[in-house]
């Protein structure tokens, strides 16, 4: 069943607002450290990130659109 209600969705976009290095290490650090040490150490959740957080800023969105 395929569900056309453009209100479920778009795209967000964001930047990074630390230091290229600090960014890499974030990145780095997330495709080896199991996911309970990843958020000690970053105090990121699991979870899809809306809002931004100390490492990434939300600074824009298109709205959903049916293609």
């Amino acid at each position: 069943m395929v569900v056309r209600d453009e209100g479920r969705g778009g795209t967000w976009f964001y930047e990074a607002v630390r230091s290229v290095a600090d960014t890499a290490a974030l990145f780095d650090d997330a495709a080896r450290l199991e996911s309970d040490t990843f958020s000690r150490r970053y105090g990121i959740e699991p979870e899809h990130v809306v809002e931004g957080n100390d490492y990434f800023r939300r600074v824009g969105r298109t709205a959903a659109q049916w293609n």
